[in-house]
C-alpha cells in the first residue's frame, strides 16, 4: 500500500496545468485558415520527435518524463506555433487529437472530455480504445528543426541585448549571417570528424576545397576550436541563403 500525502500547493498546480492544457485546445480550434507554411513542417517535426521520447518512457515505465513532455513540452510547441501565427487549422486538428490521445494513460477522463469538446472522434469511439500514436520519421524534418531554432535563439539573444542595454524601445536590429564559405567549412569539418580527429588531416582536407586555401590561417584557427569542443558544430548545417530566408 501507498499512502498519498495531500498536499493543496501541489494539486492547485496540477489543476492549473490541466486548465492550461485545456487553453491551448481551445485556443488551437480558432485556427481556421489553411495556410500550410514552414511553421507548420516545425511542428509536425517537434511533435513526432517529442512523440518518440515519450513512447520510449513509456516502455521503460518512466512516468515522469512521460508526464513532462506530455503535460508540458508539447503544451508549450503549440504556445510556440500560436505565438508565430501558425495558421493550419488541419496540423492543429491532426496533432491536437494525437496529443489528446498522450494524455490518456494518466488523466483519462480530461482526455476523453476534450476529445469529445473539439470532436476528436468518430460517433461512439472513445479515446482510450483508439489508436496510440506511433512517431513515423518521415514526419520529421531536421531542417525544419533547425530553422525554428535559429529562429527562437536569434529572438532571446535580442531579448537579452535590451535588457543588458537597458533599451526602452528598440525601433531596429540588425541581424548579420555568415559569409557562404563558413558553412562550406563547418559542413566539411562534420564530415571529416566522423573519420579522424587528426587536426592535420582535417586541414589538408578542407583546403583541397576550390577558394579555401587563401583563408588557410584562419581556416587552421577554426577547426582547432571546433575539435577542441566539436559541440560547437550544429547537427543541421544548411547555407547562408537559407537562414537569410530564415530570419528575414
Amino acid at each position: 500500500n501507498v499512502d498519498v500525502v495531500w498536499d493543496e500547493a501541489v494539486v492547485i498546480h496540477y489543476k492549473n496545468t490541466l486548465e492550461k492544457i485545456e487553453q491551448v485546445c481551445t485556443q488551437l480550434a480558432t485556427i481556421q485558415e489553411h495556410e500550410i507554411t514552414e511553421l507548420d513542417s516545425w511542428l509536425t517535426s517537434q511533435f513526432y520527435s517529442t512523440l518518440q521520447i515519450i513512447n520510449q518512457s513509456l516502455e521503460e515505465y518512466n512516468l515522469r518524463d512521460l508526464a513532462s513532455f506530455s503535460y508540458f513540452t508539447i503544451a508549450d510547441m503549440f504556445k510556440w506555433y500560436i505565438r508565430r501565427g501558425g495558421k493550419s487549422k488541419r496540423t492543429c486538428e491532426i496533432l491536437r487529437k494525437e496529443w489528446i490521445k498522450l494524455l490518456c494513460p494518466i488523466t483519462p477522463h480530461l482526455a476523453e472530455e476534450l476529445a469529445e469538446s473539439f470532436e476528436c472522434l468518430e460517433k461512439n469511439e472513445f479515446i482510450s480504445t483508439s489508436s496510440w500514436p506511433k512517431s513515423n520519421e518521415d514526419k520529421i524534418s531536421q531542417v525544419a528543426l533547425s530553422s525554428e531554432d535559429l529562429i527562437r535563439t536569434t529572438m532571446e539573444g535580442m531579448r537579452s541585448i535590451i535588457k543588458l542595454a537597458k533599451l526602452d524601445n528598440p525601433k531596429k536590429f540588425t541581424l548579420y549571417i555568415a559569409q557562404s564559405w563558413l558553412y562550406d567549412l563547418f559542413r566539411s569539418v562534420q564530415q571529416e570528424i566522423a573519420i579522424t580527429r587528426n587536426m592535420g588531416e582535417i586541414i589538408r582536407k578542407v583546403l583541397s576545397i576550390e577558394g579555401m586555401q587563401p583563408k588557410g590561417k584562419e581556416i587552421s584557427k577554426i577547426i582547432g576550436m571546433l575539435l577542441k569542443d566539436v559541440s560547437k558544430i550544429p547537427q543541421v548545417i544548411t547555407s547562408m541563403n537559407a537562414e537569410y530566408n530564415t530570419l528575414k
